[in-house]
């Protein structure tokens, strides 16, 4: 099964039928137009690539534990929600995001999509299944729904708040990593980004340098 998705003017081929690609399909806008051209076989939406976080922004934690999402963020989760409506489902309900731990208690945010995927890809783990076992209970046991309100805020969980590694402070940095969202200390971060890149240069490779292997 192949999908062409940035593509203008190039057939789709999905399940054997092929289909003309009239206009630039962009993440799950390209299943709607897949359906449109292919009629309904069914499509798994899984397949393909859900939002991309990038960006660095400093925001704070409220009294009440409140944490804006930035606008510009908000937009992609509009844009993943308005794509993944059907006519089975065309009122795909609130924004929600899951709040989790990561590694080194770091406080991480997934999309819906972004954190099912995670999930249903644990079933595949190569992990031995006993450490696999208390993987998936530390991580869905920590992890919450939560839902954005009119405002485009979060309420972090007390819970989550008391094990992740923010402390006290409430100045903060959201920064992406790809598929998903990190909370920092701000005062933190900007110290470790900054030590990173003087003592790992190499970071700042072109990021097709970092898709080639070793060579032997």
């Amino acid at each position: 099964m192949l999908y062409f998705l940035e593509l203008v003017g190039q057939s789709v081929e999905v399940g054997g039928k092929v289909g003309y690609l009239p206009i630039i399909a962009r993440q799950g806008a390209a299943l709607q137009i897949v359906r449109h051209v292919l009629g309904p076989e069914p499509i798994h939406e899984s397949n393909f690539t859900h939002v991309i976080f990038t960006g660095t922004y400093e925001h704070a934690i409220d009294a009440k534990n409140r944490m804006a999402i930035p606008a510009d963020i908000r937009s992609q989760l509009v844009r993943e929600q308005a794509a993944a409506r059907t006519d089975a489902n065309p009122d795909a309900g609130p924004i929600n995001l899951y709040a989790t731990l990561g590694e080194g208690r770091t406080l991480c945010l997934y999309t819906e999509a972004g954190f099912e995927q995670r999930a249903n890809e644990l079933d595949k783990s190569e992990l031995d299944p006993v450490q696999l076992l208390a993987y998936e209970r530390v991580l869905f046991s920590l992890s919450r729904k939560l839902e954005l309100d009119g405002s485009g805020r979060l309420r972090l969980p007390d819970h989550l708040l008391q094990r992740c590694n923010l402390g006290d402070t409430r100045e903060i940095i959201i920064l992406g990593a790809k598929d998903h969202l990190e909370i920092h200390d701000r005062n933190v971060w900007n110290q470790t980004i900054e030590q990173l890149l003087d003592d790992q240069p190499e970071l700042l490779m072109n990021p097709r340098l970092a898709m080639r292997k070793k060579s032997d």
